[in-house]
């Protein structure tokens, strides 16, 4: 994944990301809406090889908007992204069913 300015991001802890600006730091690309640097992969850099803070996937604007206007739950935005992106929906099944 190669991030842009102006797109929307979900790091690995399920937060949304704007990335704002191209960088002012040599050692990183992009900066998102908090003044955190990122690669142009979406690694987050902070002197280790991962990060909470690493952009996972682009945000669907269909499943941001039902997210924004509380059609769904966060669960169900982030749920929706995994299988957006080729998450195995057996998985979820066998994990929900799980007592």
């Amino acid at each position: 994944m190669r991030i842009e300015v102006g797109k929307k991001y979900i790091n690995a802890v399920g937060d949304i990301v704007s990335i704002v600006k191209i960088a002012e730091d040599l050692k990183y690309d992009f900066s998102d809406h908090e003044s955190c640097d990122y690669m142009d992969d979406g690694n987050y850099y902070f002197n280790g090889p991962k990060s909470k803070y690493d952009l996972i996937c682009e945000v669907n604007d269909f499943i941001l908007y039902r997210y924004e206007y509380k059609f769904i739950t966060k669960y169900e935005f982030l749920l929706e992204h995994y299988l957006l992106y080729g998450g195995n929906p057996e998985w979820i099944i066998n994990k929900t069913n799980m007592k």
